[in-house]
């Protein structure tokens, strides 16, 4: 006889339990009024522990796997507090890029109106300083240019004269700015006019009935002048205050 055969075989065979995730937490959206301590969900109000994120499985032995809506929650509760982790790292970034604009603008806005309301006096200063820094070559220039007069001889080459005053801080500078051709006023339409019926003159009218004197030729340009188009304007020294060392 066969032992095997003799048992109830009506009774299932017991099965080994499939242990929980272990540390589910109370809820699985953070409660309203709380903050998030660690692992804690804590009330603000109270101080009272309402909640807690889940630990890694601590089971290593068998590998993790969604075997139900408790696993599935686990891991979504996972997944929930890295994502509230990005948002609040997103938040506060976006509140130390507002702080550093506003500090950016309002540091702007002091510069500017330090140089509207002192740059006459330093372009005033730096020009003197300059003057003064100059003369002694200048002194000696001159007497080269008499002595030269008086043999006959030709003019000596102006010195190289010193163009910015330099201080602790920076420097104030003056900057030579080269001249520019610019339509004399009151000659615009007079000048389209003179290009539109001078086919040689067709590279400098645009299709907009605008005439740009940048595509001219330099022979086109003294034509220009001649005629009494366009002129030649000196601008003169451009005043620079320089922050900084360079």
């Amino acid at each position: 006889m066969n032992p095997a055969l003799d048992q109830d075989q009506t009774q299932p065979a017991a099965t080994a339990a499939t242990p929980e995730p272990a540390g589910y937490y109370i809820g699985h959206e953070p409660p309203e009024g709380a903050v998030l301590v660690g692992d804690k969900w804590v009330d603000q109000e109270t101080g009272e522990e309402v909640g807690t994120v889940p630990p890694t499985p601590s089971d290593d032995s068998r590998p993790f796997t969604i075997d139900g809506g408790d696993a599935a929650d686990w891991v979504m509760g996972l997944m929930q507090r890295i994502s509230f982790q990005a948002s609040a790292a997103k938040a506060r970034k976006a509140a130390v890029v507002k702080n550093l604009d506003t500090a950016i603008k309002s540091a702007e806005k002091n510069f500017a109106r330090l140089e509207a309301r002192f740059k006459p006096e330093l372009e005033a200063f730096a020009a003197a300083a300059v003057e003064e820094e100059n003369a002694p070559a200048m002194a000696k220039y001159d007497e080269k240019v008499a002595k030269a007069k008086a043999v006959g001889a030709e003019a000596p080459k102006p010195p190289k004269l010193v163009r910015f005053w330099r201080g602790i801080f920076g420097k104030l500078q003056f900057v030579a700015t080269p001249p520019k051709i610019q339509v004399v006023e009151g000659k615009n339409d007079p000048l389209i006019d003179f290009c539109d019926e001078h086919d040689d003159y067709a590279n400098i009218l645009e299709v907009t009935y605008k005439v740009n004197l940048n595509e001219a030729t330099p022979a086109q340009l003294a034509t220009l002048q001649e005629r009494g188009f366009v002129e030649v304007v000196t601008p003169g020294d451009r005043f620079d205050i320089r922050i900084g060392k360079e």
